[in-house]
């Protein structure tokens, strides 16, 4: 729509972000409401964590940001509203499909007490091999799901024999998802004390890091991955409630550092996604 109106590509691109950073405000303000978890933090780890990757997959950018908004609503028991917008972001993307697995996902992890229950591990154990099973047998649900027209034929070009399929393991990746787990898994306790859902969160940086992995079988498991990046976000901007108000500045100063030495690291250092400079490519906008 953006490009019949003007020809300038600049304009798309400013619609495209309006769009995502958008919906991703909206989700963060909402969780804010359930859960006391400051939306600038939130928002501050999502633009060093995912900004500089939305800017190359712009339609799914947008997916993942309504599909992080659709699932808010399932932590206040409004199914409906998660459905709707859940079917907003299929059409946006149809990578967007993954965010129907959040709904099984929470309800299989969402609190139930006060403390780490045996009936709390047995429930993150199963998903543990519900999405083992799920990585390994990835391929062969991509190449089901092109040939019964939910996802595209394009998708096949991100599977190990596919146009851009690799056997690319990134250890800095694996190393800063390993800390992001510990730094959420010492802080368990604490917050099943708070208004917080630490089984569904903490599995959240767990799906990051088995997807780091995961590239090594199919680099679409690493598209698929970016549907949680907003849920670590606010996993990691969570953990403030775990300590007293005068303290959480020490918190807020040491997680922005460490994401943002990841962000250099990753966007400037490597240049990952190519958006240190940014070069806009045109015929994208064609």
């Amino acid at each position: 729509i953006t490009t019949r109106l003007t020809p300038n590509y600049h304009a798309a691109l400013f619609v495209f972000q309006a769009i995502t950073v958008g919906f991703t405000y909206l989700g963060f303000k909402r969780l804010k409401k359930q859960f006391d978890v400051p939306v600038w933090l939130g928002m501050t780890l999502y633009y060093l964590m995912y900004y500089n990757v939305s800017l190359n997959i712009l339609r799914q950018s947008m997916a993942v940001a309504v599909v992080f908004y659709a699932t808010t609503f399932l932590m206040d028991k409004q199914t409906l509203k998660y459905f709707f917008f859940m079917l907003i972001a299929f059409f946006l993307h149809s990578s967007a499909v993954i965010g129907f697995a959040f709904l099984p996902m929470y309800l299989m992890l969402k609190k139930t007490n006060n403390g780490l229950k045996f009936k709390d591990i047995r429930r993150i154990a199963l998903f543990l091999v519900a999405l083992m099973a799920a990585v390994v047998l990835l391929d062969k649900v991509v190449r089901i799901a092109v040939s019964l027209g939910v996802l595209k034929a394009a998708a096949l070009n991100y599977l190990s024999d596919g146009r851009f399929g690799s056997s690319y393991l990134s250890v800095v990746s694996v190393f800063v998802y390993t800390v992001l787990i510990c730094a959420y898994v010492v802080h368990t306790q604490v917050l099943y004390h708070k208004k917080i859902e630490p089984n569904f969160f903490m599995m959240v940086s767990v799906v990051m890091f088995v997807c780091s992995f995961g590239s090594l079988i199919s680099v679409y498991i690493s598209r698929v991955c970016y549907y949680f990046i907003p849920f670590q976000a606010f996993a990691l901007a969570s953990v403030q409630n775990c300590y007293k108000k005068s303290s959480r500045l020490i918190w807020y100063t040491l997680v922005i550092l460490f994401v943002l030495a990841t962000w250099f690291i990753f966007f400037v250092i490597k240049n990952n996604h190519m958006t240190c400079p940014y070069m806009i490519d045109p015929e994208l906008f064609a």
